[in-house]
């Protein structure tokens, strides 16, 4: 999981959320560097998909719409299970 920076001062356990950085499982986004920009340069280059329920439109210019919805998951909470799904265009 990529995180920004801030994160850390968003989440109930410091404790286990430093340690979810320190095992590499969070990934926090370089200092200076928006989150977003960051999530999505890594799936660039990766050519792998993300997930998320933001749609980045201030990323729609620079990295194209289609490109971003295609390579966009979503998810939801729903009767107590978490849900990933293909990205329904909106």
């Amino acid at each position: 999981m990529i995180a920004d920076a801030s994160m850390r001062h968003n989440v109930d356990d410091d404790d286990l959320y430093e340690e979810l950085v320190d095992d590499g499982i969070v990934i926090q986004s370089p200092a200076g560097i928006k989150a977003d920009e960051y999530i999505l340069e890594i799936a660039k280059v990766e050519k792998c998909k993300f997930l998320t329920n933001d749609k980045f439109e201030e990323y729609w210019k620079e990295f194209g719409k289609d490109w971003i919805f295609n390579k966009r998951l979503t998810c939801l909470f729903f009767n107590g299970k978490f849900i990933i799904r293909n990205n329904i265009k909106r």
